[in-house]
């Protein structure tokens, strides 16, 4: 197995430890969440933004690792414990196997750097309404394989308005592709030359 150490700082330690303290010590060829989804790793002593945003996201939900159980317990009534309790529990997941495991929703949820994430403030947040998304759909619209292909619910939305010649698009087609994006921006981040993330890209963010 491959053991992933990390570093015997305290959370509230310096930055010293940082993104580059997680180091890989052989054992065999064990994956951990760590070495699977390097890129979605959050930086222990940086990234407070979004601990901050997966912490607020952890109030009240069901989870596995035992930490992450206290953390929600605790969520309103200590939360700088709790806080500390998230962070620790991600940290253990991150050096836990990957295969097989039983934190896998955990650590999508709570400890790992998504599409949206990574897109950050260009993302569309605005309700199924808005131009943004009658824009985004024109460019659906048009879009070319050389700029990826496209998953089933895409072509289907791409199918559903190719007989609107005046891009006006009604609230159930701006819906469908507002919901698509929600979906997808939950993925975990993998890297911004992945096929998934250039959709999500071009089709959930402004230009």
């Amino acid at each position: 197995m491959s053991k992933l150490i990390l570093p015997t700082l305290g959370l509230g330690g310096a930055g010293a430890a940082g993104f580059g303290a997680y180091m890989l010590i052989p054992r065999d060829a064990e994956i951990t969440f760590a070495v699977k989804y390097k890129n979605a790793i959050l930086n222990p002593t940086g990234d407070e933004s979004l601990w901050n945003s997966k912490f607020t996201s952890l109030n009240g939900k069901t989870v596995k690792h035992l930490k992450l159980q206290s953390a929600v317990t605790q969520h309103s009534s200590n939360s700088e414990n709790a806080k500390a309790l998230h962070k620790e529990a991600c940290k253990d997941i991150y050096n836990s196997p990957f295969e097989n495991s039983d934190y896998q929703k955990d650590f999508q949820d709570y400890c790992a750097r998504n599409l949206k994430d990574e897109i950050g403030s260009k993302w569309i947040t605005e309700e199924k309404g808005g131009s943004k998304w009658t824009a985004r759909l024109t460019s659906l619209k048009s879009h070319s394989e050389s700029n990826g292909e496209l998953d089933d619910t895409l072509k289907g939305i791409k199918t559903s308005i190719s007989n609107d010649n005046n891009n006006t698009f009604d609230d159930t087609k701006r819906e469908n592709l507002k919901n698509w994006c929600t979906s997808a921006g939950a993925e975990i981040f993998n890297s911004t030359e992945d096929a998934r993330f250039k959709l999500v890209k071009l089709y959930c963010s402004e230009p």
